[in-house]
């Protein structure tokens, strides 16, 4: 992968990004969520933009677009999963007069978010992020986990390897 997003993924986010984020607002029901969720689904995209450059060279120019919206209700779907794990936990504070305080007090289950969500209000200051920095910041996880999935079928290779040689080698 290149390190730089090519022009025609920049243009595809900016043809999308609006109705995006919308999409996602509605499916995640809060802005900081809804961020996380559509910047997954431009990943996704990004992940497989040389597919879909393939797959427009072969009349099939609407299979980006198709998948963007299926990646997104599926990435949908599996936060709403995630979320219906989690336990509320009431909390109870209490004060060292208090007689209830010589028992520990409940501690809350940690709150779940990406640093992207949580460091946005801190990032915007209010601003709308544009296509080309989101087009950027998705091509930058894409190449990110390309980079680790060639790393990890790479070590699983040369574990292969060494596993089908090694008892040869220590036959003779």
């Amino acid at each position: 992968m290149t390190p730089e997003p090519p022009r025609e993924y920049v243009a595809f986010v900016a043809k999308h990004l609006r109705q995006l984020r919308h999409d996602a607002e509605l499916l995640a029901g809060d802005e900081y969520e809804a961020h996380e969720l559509y910047s997954q689904a431009l990943t996704d995209i990004a992940i497989r933009w040389p597919w879909f450059v393939v797959l427009r060279r072969l009349n099939r120019p609407d299979a980006a677009d198709e998948y963007l919206h299926e990646t997104l209700i599926r990435r949908s779907a599996r936060r709403e999963a995630e979320q219906a794990d989690f336990v509320e936990v009431e909390v109870e504070v209490w004060f060292s007069g208090d007689p209830r305080a010589t028992h520990p007090a409940p501690v809350a289950a940690p709150t779940r978010s990406s640093a992207t969500a949580r460091t946005l209000p801190m990032a915007s200051f209010g601003i709308e992020i544009g296509p080309v920095t989101e087009a950027a910041v998705a091509w930058w996880h894409a190449r990110v986990a390309y980079y680790h999935a060639r790393l990890g079928a790479t070590t699983a290779a040369v574990t292969l390897a060494l596993a089908i040689v090694l008892p040869f080698l220590q036959r003779h």
